[in-house]
């Protein structure tokens, strides 16, 4: 390993918050008489320095993804989803070796070439055939980039660019969050750096049998597990499946499908959809599956139009038309090669014997043994210094992997085997998300930001619901509807905003204050999109029996705060509560109201449109009159969503302040709807508009 001093990076503002710079790293860390290589480097601060705990490092996927691009996309949805990490941990990323601005980006063949390699495998005369045309492809790659370049793209190097990026940030330990190739980032760190690693989330994990054949069984298998459940949902008649076939299966109709594809591919111009290039637009719509999307898509390759096709392909390869063949020298790399390529082939040949009996269809898409991607690397001849043979992390703190039932790239099982195979106890959350989930929100999201504050804590054995169905369970009635435009509580006190802040207010015995931001309140009640199947019910919408009063249903209260925000209690001053509330007007207008504005309970409010902005709360008092100081020398316990305490509404003056996150508001809710169950509206003026 590298003995020279610890490294260090420059930081400068890059917008939004964020700190750039670049950190240096050997070349080979075997032999750092070979050179360096400058890592683009991202961080964005804790929102509570005084309550930080370390660096979280955001592991970019692909691989070929920017993990600067990435944390600049991911950083917005921390609050509040998990906003208790975003209070407390730097997040921090780089763009690994051979992606973004660290490169090289290697180039191989040109764009045209690239997208034409799976197709061309399949049409090809021979097995001598591919095999030319796969090493001319290889060649190009050390065409402007050296081969030693190419051979330090690996995994291991990356796991020690992490550590040399922790020890730049002054850190004992690091925590990872990663999804797919981000989570096998996370796991080579787990197996190279036990001692250093603090906590790591593992999305659709891959499993740790890192060979090129065991890489593509697992995405068979997988994809295969993917479109299982999509033909499961096809096959239910009151899906409204466009695919469904009149008679048999779905999963039998889209078999049905392929094999025509594999005699007669379709045309388009100069684009044929073949076997394979259906297959890899299929698999790409299964990454985040809209099922009536591809039940189209289907259908129409089975009208023979294959326009629908060639959009979703070129969708999912738009992802990464800025890798270039990063990608590929990565896994060729890091995927263990048995013996020669003849060699690998004929292993490959055998396996796909049990493959085409348990996962017939995506064998089949995948090319069988002209399965372009084992091809490649069957024939790639460049090693690591030192490739990962093992990831077994006896030492290594336990990790959290999650991993959902229908992932058309990471296949649960992998996952379960790589828990195993890490051997340090670590904990699978399984939830019901399909797709290419990754961390899904809400409940996994949840349980990640909870084991990532506290790693020791224990992890829930209970899987995660994240399709929750509708819940049309009766809870109470209304004696007039709130009906919601979508302003009125972002200007003025309204009877929902008092209703909502009363049930938060009831949630946290013993709090004096509770407000809730009014562009968090989605729905009025009984909310106009809940149309619930028993039509015998009293609503306010056309088919229903007549009211009033209305009845409510469970539903109702979850579309009223459908975010997930969370009850969070915070010990304020006097002060707290006047600059709050003041940023809460701060924007404000009697024809738009403004984004922060809060409705209230347990306290009185009045402030001035038109005085000037930081001068607006003209008086403040608790509900029964007592008048808070705007000073420090009094304590009150204030309720508020966990997205407004986070910064979710642009106000950060309480971060500081340590909160306990509690229920959801929508568990709230509900809770007050059953101790109460006639909800009357009326407002009591706590909020006053003078001129």
């Amino acid at each position: 390993m590298d003995a020279s001093p610890p490294p260090s990076i420059t930081w400068t503002a890059c917008g939004d918050g964020f700190e750039c710079g670049t950190l240096t790293a050997p070349l080979a860390y075997a032999d750092p008489s070979l050179g360096a290589i400058d890592l683009a480097v991202i961080r964005l601060p804790a929102l509570s320095p005084s309550a930080r705990i370390g660096a979280l490092f955001v592991a970019p996927g692909g691989p070929g993804q920017s993990g600067v691009e990435l944390l600049r996309a991911l950083a917005p949805g921390f609050v509040p989803t998990m906003g208790e990490v975003r209070r407390r941990f730097d997040l921090v990323s780089f763009d690994v070796r051979g992606t973004g601005a660290t490169g090289p980006v290697v180039a191989c063949v040109d764009d045209a070439t690239r997208a034409a390699i799976p197709s061309n495998v399949l049409a090809a005369a021979s097995d001598a055939e591919v095999d030319a045309l796969l090493d001319a492809a290889l060649a190009g790659c050390t065409t402007g980039t050296s081969t030693e370049s190419i051979r330090h793209l690996d995994t291991r190097s990356t796991a020690h660019d992490i550590d040399r990026l922790r020890q730049a940030l002054g850190d004992d330990r690091i925590s990872i969050m990663g999804s797919s190739y981000g989570a096998w980032i996370a796991t080579v760190f787990a197996a190279t750096h036990p001692d250093r690693l603090r906590a790591a989330v593992l999305g659709s994990a891959l499993s740790g049998r890192n060979s090129v054949l065991d890489r593509e069984e697992e995405a068979i298998r997988g994809s295969e597990a993917a479109v299982v459940a999509f033909a499961a949902w096809c096959d239910i008649p009151t899906a409204g499946c466009a695919f469904r076939p009149a008679s048999g299966t779905t999963y039998a109709a889209l078999q049905t499908l392929a094999q025509g594809l594999v005699t007669s591919p379709l045309t388009s111009g100069t684009r044929t959809l073949d076997v394979v290039t259906f297959g890899t637009a299929l698999r790409g719509m299964l990454y985040e599956p809209r099922y009536p999307d591809i039940a189209a898509m289907l259908v129409a390759t089975r009208d023979q139009d294959p326009a629908p096709a060639f959009a979703a392909l070129d969708a999912f390869t738009s992802i990464s038309a800025t890798w270039k063949d990063s990608p590929a020298l990565i896994h060729a790399l890091d995927d263990l090669r048995p013996g020669d390529a003849a060699t690998g082939l004929a292993m490959w040949r055998q396996r796909l014997v049990g493959l085409a009996a348990d996962a017939p269809l995506f064998t089949l898409l995948s090319g069988g043994d002209r399965d372009a991607r084992v091809r490649l690397l069957l024939r790639a001849t460049w090693t690591a210094d030192d490739p990962v043979t093992s990831v077994a992390a006896p030492t290594a703190p336990p990790l959290l992997v999650v991993s959902g039932p229908s992932d058309p790239v990471t296949w649960r099982t992998g996952a379960e085997e790589l828990v195993t195979a890490l051997g340090n106890g670590s904990a699978m959350l399984t939830t019901d998300a399909p797709g290419h989930a990754g961390i899904p929100s809400t409940c996994s999201t949840h349980r990640a930001s909870l084991y990532l504050i506290d790693p020791s804590a224990p992890i829930a054995p209970t899987g995660c619901v994240e399709r929750t169905p509708r819940d049309e369970t009766p809870l109470g009635t209304v004696d007039a509807p709130f009906v919601w435009d979508g302003q009125s509580s972002r200007r003025a006190e309204t009877g929902l905003g008092d209703f909502v802040t009363a049930a938060m207010l009831a949630a946290v015995p013993g709090a004096d204050i509770a407000v809730v931001n009014g562009g968090g309140l989605r729905a009025g009640l009984p909310a106009s999109a809940v149309l619930p199947a028993d039509t015998g019910l009293r609503r306010p919408q056309a088919g229903y029996a007549a009211g009033p009063p209305y009845d409510l249903v469970v539903q109702d209260a979850r579309a009223i705060s459908p975010f997930s925000n969370r009850v969070a209690a915070v010990d304020v001053t006097g002060a707290d509560l006047w600059a709050l509330l003041e940023f809460a007007v701060s924007q404000w207008t009697s024809t738009t109201g403004s984004s922060p504005f809060l409705q209230v309970a347990g306290l009185r409010v009045a402030f001035s449109g038109s005085a000037a902005a930081g001068s607006r709360v003209q008086a403040l008092t608790l509900a029964d009159g007592t008048p808070i100081a705007n000073d420090t020398s009094t304590t009150y316990t204030l309720v508020l969503p966990d997205f407004v305490y986070y910064g979710g509404s642009g106000y950060l003056g309480l971060i500081d302040k340590p909160a306990q996150v509690g229920m959801k508001i929508d568990d709230a809710l509900i809770a007050a709807i059953t101790a109460d169950p006639t909800v009357t509206f009326a407002t009591d003026g706590r909020i006053e508009i003078r001129p």
